[in-house]
């Protein structure tokens, strides 16, 4: 290592590989640490939550802070991503690596700000003006729910253990389905976290922000012709439909989403219901057996279920038809 860099700032340079690909490329990334703020959560929170959790296996934690990312190049310049895992950097020869996993805030505002519109068409103006308003501070918000999701993937069987035994290629192939589950159980799980750690205002922020988050991405990748996240948007939609968070409201030939309250009680109530339906359904399987043909099967089931579920189907074509129709 050539010393240290200056506090505050970090220089990373060498290759990195993003996890959808199997090559790394050479990348760099500069910035400055975000300053944690009283109002957000950093991996000592959720390491210590973690470790009282019920359903903790009791060996593994997240190490991973947030930054204001200043430039990037290679695999750190893809569009999307903006957490960038320690794992999959190889610094270069005689340069540190990264200690924790990093939080691209940066780009998540800048990404935010490109959905808005996407978004707006989707919940209506007046409804996402409100929602945002709820959200308050973006980053603040961004960086506490990218927390508590890692959190969500060490609880019950941890994605580490899951990804050394080889459960998303089961044939020796990436099983998509299997990855997209994760996704979903990481993000439902996760809330538990944001309930306990913060006030009840910023833990109703990081539900708003996930779910803006993940459909805000769905939107664009639809109306851009890109690659998205798969069903995951529809399958949180189902899940947020089962515990009556949202609903739709019909005008002649539109369709609008909206949440069934943005009162910040409410919504803790939602997130309650929520982690509680993932921690009895997807922790208890994790629970039960550490055969992973098994969990596969399990999941894949509970996949189909809501793949085959004709009404939410049918309500999420109509919200993302409209929503498309805005844009084109």
């Amino acid at each position: 290592m050539l010393g240290t860099p200056p506090r505050g700032t970090f220089v990373y340079s060498g290759r990195y590989r993003v996890q959808s690909k199997r090559k790394s490329v050479s990348s760099t990334i500069s910035g400055v640490w975000h300053p944690l703020a009283r109002s957000m959560i950093d991996c000592e929170s959720i390491n210590s939550a973690l470790a009282s959790h019920p359903l903790y296996w009791g060996d593994s934690a997240i190490a991973i802070r947030s930054a204001d990312v200043q430039a990037r190049t290679g695999a750190f310049a893809k569009e999307n991503d903006a957490l960038y895992y320690r794992e999959s950097f190889e610094p270069r020869p005689s340069t540190r690596g990264f200690d924790v996993d990093i939080i691209d805030l940066t780009k998540l505002q800048a990404l935010w700000q490109r959905r808005r519109q996407f978004l707006a068409n989707l919940f209506g103006k007046h409804h996402f003006q409100q929602i945002e308003q709820s959200i308050g501070d973006i980053p603040n918000a961004a960086s506490n729910e990218y927390h508590c999701h890692e959190g969500g993937h060490n609880v019950g069987m941890p994605i580490s253990f899951k990804y050394a035994k080889g459960y998303f290629r089961p044939n020796g192939n990436t099983c998509w389905p299997l990855i997209y589950m994760e996704e979903l159980r990481a993000d439902i799980l996760s809330l538990r976290f944001a309930l306990e750690i913060l006030s009840d205002s910023a833990a109703a922020a990081v539900f708003l922000f996930q779910i803006c988050h993940r459909f805000g991405l769905a939107l664009e990748s639809c109306v851009r012709g890109k690659a998205g996240i798969g069903p995951l948007p529809f399958l949180l939609f189902t899940e947020l439909r089962r515990i009556k968070a949202i609903q739709l409201q019909r005008e002649k030939h539109r369709v609008w989403l909206r949440f069934v309250n943005l009162n910040k009680g409410y919504l803790n109530d939602a997130i309650l219901r929520l982690a509680t339906l993932g921690e009895r359904t997807f922790g208890k399987w994790e629970q039960q057996t550490q055969d992973l043909t098994s969990l596969a099967l399990r999941y894949a089931r509970w996949y189909r279920s809501r793949l085959l579920n004709a009404a939410a189907m049918a309500e999420f074509g109509d919200l993302f038809c409209c929503a498309e129709s805005d844009r084109r």
